[in-house]
Formats: structure tokens, sequence, C-alpha cells
């Protein structure tokens, strides 16, 4: 009778924390929805305010420095030029009605969903005063973080876009022939442009918003799968509560899906006349009208786990293509390369088996390698500034938005010197991938799923192999530090004394060279990522200080030893070369 009484006591236990359980998470989801709307308005009014007022103050700017960037370009051809110049008003019009429109989805998102998050971490365990951090969390950092966006995006329209510009009007054309299009072929080009945008914008949408039903209820299906099963993203209890939030929230992350398809679709109609141009046939161009359907078709099929392949008829459009062609399972050809390169869908949210969490966990995050790379940046670039080959003229011009190739030591320079260690340290020491200051191997297993990490991550390792197999001795690996760090300026090689000498042979001082150029490139891609210049720009003022700081107790040192020579008081001469210092920099 005792153990029946204590079996229903448990149980009546177990039902009231249960309820006490459920109880919490919908008193939780009610104060995130209410601090969500409300910072979410403020949130989308400052990215708003922001965005349009940097894409308004800067439109002008844009529209000549893009015109201009045409008209001088050596990339593109006569006729070309002529064809762009004509079609550049429909971009630039569009685009401040893009960043407004964008702004305002961006806001909201991120004012909506940050505060709702917050609310949930802030009841987490080992947090004190859980009443007041369910309320304060996420509301401050959210407007501060919104302006961190606007900051970001600043950058992005200041900076990124104007160097893109520049190295595309300055660079020469691959082979040395310019991109060009002929005029009996533009007709083609624009009867299956327009052919494509009346047919295929429809058609495609169509196809999205049939499946839309099928990502609704098989996302539906898996989240539930993951609650009641505890697998997946579901395996600790903490997570339950994010767990159900996503079931309320994956409606509108179908809307945001099917929207996407729609946006895209007309692009994916206009690369028909790209497919004449580069097959130089009308056939080729009509037939990816219709194959693009279906491809499309195929790759929403794979995505939800539906039956392989697709109903729709799929003519060739690429000559040098056969067929039927062997693909890997679940694999999906590119329309928009010329190759037909294949790659797995992993653009919308993906419907097969969730890892656990404790796998996730093993994945190397982004912002780990974001971390270890300004880390190795800010130890290297103080190892250099205590060799003397950094001082504080070339941090502070970079600083004050000097764009002087001589600046160009701390713009690109610096970043690809530390990557060249970084590479040179990972074929060293035969990782498969690319070694970490934390000695973790950062390895295609193991990489971020992130497709912009994708641009980057091969061409290092390919770079990573290629000084592998180079097998440099200790005299060319100073020399190649000279080359990336300096980037051109042949003086300052000369007057860097760390060991490198210039080899004798032609073809390994051309194979340095190389290397050296391909770093000097990435490194310059990587910096018009968006939050790359906030960060790289507090390490070098960090540089800067640190300069600063060794300058003056050079100073100190030495006029200390003056003051003893000439018997007069060590405080004659320190703080005042300091003060004089900090103002010509603008740090004081």
């Amino acid at each position: 009778m005792a153990t029946l009484s204590s079996w229903w006591q448990e149980c009546l236990t177990t039902i009231g924390r249960s309820l006490a359980y459920v109880l919490l998470c919908v008193v939780l989801i009610f104060i995130g929805l209410i601090k969500g709307i409300f910072v979410g308005i403020a949130a989308a009014i400052v990215i708003f305010v922001g965005h349009s007022s940097v894409t308004i103050f800067l439109w002008p700017v844009h529209v000549y420095m893009t015109y201009n960037t045409i008209v001088r370009s050596k990339k593109l051809g006569l006729v070309l030029k002529v064809l762009s110049l004509f079609v550049l008003p429909v971009p630039l019009l569009l685009w401040p009605v893009l960043v407004a429109v964008g702004s305002v989805l961006v806001g909201l998102g991120y004012g909506f969903g940050t505060p709702l998050a917050a609310t949930f971490e802030a009841v987490g365990e080992h947090r004190d005063s859980k009443f007041y951090h369910a309320f304060a969390d996420g509301t401050l950092s959210t407007l501060i973080g919104s302006c961190t966006v606007v900051r970001d995006f600043t950058d992005l329209c200041l900076h990124s876009y104007c160097d893109y510009l520049d190295d595309f009007r300055t660079s020469e054309p691959k082979d040395g022939k310019p991109l060009d299009i002929k005029l009996l072929e533009l007709p083609a080009c624009l009867a299956v442009a327009v052919l494509g945008l009346i047919a295929d914008t429809p058609l495609i949408t169509l196809v999205a918003l049939a499946k839309s039903p099928f990502l609704l209820f098989k996302g539906w299906g898996r989240l539930l799968h993951d609650v009641i099963g505890r697998h997946g993203a579901c395996l600790e209890a903490a997570c339950v509560p994010f767990a159900g939030l996503a079931l309320l929230l994956w409606p509108a992350v179908v809307v945001v899906s099917v929207l996407l398809a729609i946006v895209s679709s007309p692009v994916l109609g206009l690369f028909g006349a790209v497919v004449v141009y580069q097959e130089d046939s009308l056939r080729c161009g009509l037939a990816y009208i219709v194959s693009i359907v279906a491809m499309f078709d195929e790759y929403t099929n794979d995505v939800l786990n539906l039956s392989e392949g697709s109903c729709l008829p799929r003519p060739r459009y690429r000559k040098g293509i056969p067929k039927s062609e062997a693909m890997p399972p679940g694999s999906y050809v590119s329309p928009l390369s010329p190759d037909n390169a294949t790659f797995r869908p992993t653009a919308v949210p993906q419907l097969t088996a969730s890892r656990s969490l404790r796998h996730q966990l093993q994945e190397v995050k982004i912002v780990q390698i974001w971390d270890d790379m300004f880390r190795n940046i800010n130890l290297r670039g103080r190892y250099l500034v205590e060799a003397g080959v950094l001082n504080t003229a070339d941090l502070d011009g970079w600083l004050r938005g000097g764009k002087s190739p001589k600046w160009k030591v701390v713009a690109c320079g610096l970043p690809a010197y530390c990557t060249l260690h970084t590479l040179l340290e990972s074929a060293k020491a035969n990782c498969a991938g690319i070694l970490l200051s934390d000695g973790t191997d950062l390895t295609m297993a193991n990489r971020p799923q992130e497709r912009m990490l994708d641009w980057f991550f091969e061409p290092l390792l390919t770079l990573k192999e290629q000084l592998r197999l180079a097998n440099l001795t200790e005299v060319e690996e100073h020399y190649l530090e000279k080359l990336v760090l300096m980037v051109g300026d042949t003086q300052r090689m000369l007057d860097w004394d760390n060991g490198g000498v210039e080899p004798v042979n032609d073809i390994r001082r051309g194979e340095l060279q190389a290397l050296s150029r391909r770093l000097q490139g990435i490194a310059t891609a990587i910096s018009r990522l968006p939050t790359y210049r906030r960060h790289y720009k507090r390490f070098i003022k960090n540089l800067l200080l640190y300069a600063l700081d060794r300058f003056n107790t050079d100073i100190s040192s030495s006029s200390s030893d003056e003051s003893l020579r000439f018997d007069r008081t060590p405080e004659s001469s320190g703080s005042g070369s300091l003060q004089n210092i900090a103002v010509e920099n603008n740090i004081v």
C-alpha cells in the first residue's frame, strides 16, 4: 500500500513539474513576444534610417564610380560596355528601394528574434537575477547591435564596394582578351532573356508554392520528432523551449523560403542570355528556359526528401555535357556554372536527420576561425612593431582612411603575412587541413557549413599544399615574408633585414612572387567581407597604442640615460613626448 501511495505521489509530482515547466515556457514566450514587438520596431527604425541615409548619401558617388569603372575597364569590350551603360540605370535605381525593404525585414527579424531568444537564455543555469534578466536581456543589446549592423553596412558601401570597383577598373583581362559580345548575338540574347523572364518567373514561383506545404509539414514533423524522441537539437532539456519556439516560427521560415525562390526566379530566367552567349546558340538558350524549371523542381525534391528527379522535361543546354551524367546522390547541377559544377543544396532549410548536440559541438565555428585570425594578426603585428618593421605612421595612416599605396602594408600586407605563417605551420605539421593557433585542425569534415567560407577555404588548402610541395628553405621563407608583407615596396624590402635573400633562379623567384600575389589577393578579398573592417580597425588601434607605448618607453629610457649623464632630473623629458605623439595620432 505504501508502495502504491509513493508511486501515485511520484506521478503527481512529475505531472506538476511538467505543468510548471509548460507554464514557464508559455510565460517566457509571452514576455519574449512583447519584448520582440517593441524592440523589433525600434531596431527596424534604426536599421532603416541608418541604411537609407548611407544609401542616399553615397548613391551619387556609387553611380559615378560604377559608370566610370565600366567606361575605363579593360576587361569589357566596346559592345558590352555600351550595353552595360544602357542597362545600369535599372539596378542603380532599384538599389535604394531594395535597401529600404531589406532594412525593414532585417530589422524586424533581428529585433524580434534576438530578444525572444535572450528571454529563454536568461533563465538558464548559473544565472543570477533571472526575473530581471528575463525582462532586460536582449533589449539594449539588440539596439546596440542594430547600430553595429548600420556601421558594417557603411563599411561595405564606403570601402568594400569602392575597392572592388577599383580592382575591376585597373585589372587586366584574362589572356589579354576583353570580355565582349558580338552584335549578331545581341538580339538572340535579349530575346532569350525576355522569354526567360516571362516564362521562368511564374513557373518557378508555382513550383515553390506547390512545395511549400511539404516544407511546412515535413519541418513540423522533424521538429516534433526531435522534441518527442529527444534527438538533434533537443538532446538537452534546456533546448526544448527553443524547439517549441521553432515550431511556432516555422511557418515564417517557409514564407521566407518561398519569397527567396520568387525573388531569385527572375535572375534564373535572365541567365538564359548568358547561356546563349557562352554556347553561341539560340537553341541552347531556349533549352535552358525549359530545363531550369525541372532543375529547380529536382532541387526542391532533394531538399524535402521527396522522390528523386522531376516529371518536368529537362533538355540538354550545354554542348559539352552528355545527356545523362552520373551525379552523387543528393547533388545538384548549378545552372549558373559554365561547367555545370555539382554541389549539395545548403541554401534552404534541410530536413535531413539532425546531428546530436555533442556532434555539433565538435564542429569548428566560424566565430572561432574569425577570432583566431585576428588573434594571429595581433600577435604577428606586435612582433613586427617590436622589430621596427611597422611604425606608428603606417598604422595611423591606415586608420585615417588613407588609400595611398604605402599604407598597403597594413591594409593587405599584414593579414597576408599572418595567413602565410598559418599555412606554413600547417604545411610543416603535415596536417590534413589548416592548423589554428589552439591546435585545432580545420578540415573539410569539421569546417563550418557556410557558403561564404567555401570561397576562401579551398584556395587556402591549395596554397598550403603548394607551400608544402615547394620545400622552401629558411632563406626563401624569409624572402616570401618580405614579398607578402611589403606588397611591392622594394625599398622597405631592402630595409627589412630578416635574413631573406632574393633567389638567383628566375623560376624559383617567379614561384615565390606568384605565391605572394595569391596570398595578397585572398587577404584583399577577405577584407571586403562584412564586419571585417570593424574588427580589424579595433585591432589596429590597439596595435597603434602598443607602438606608442613602446616608443614612449624607449624615449623614457634614453632620457634617463641622458639625465644621468648630464646630472638632470628624470622628469625632464618623459611625459611630454607621449602626449605629443598621441595628439599627433588622434589617440587622445
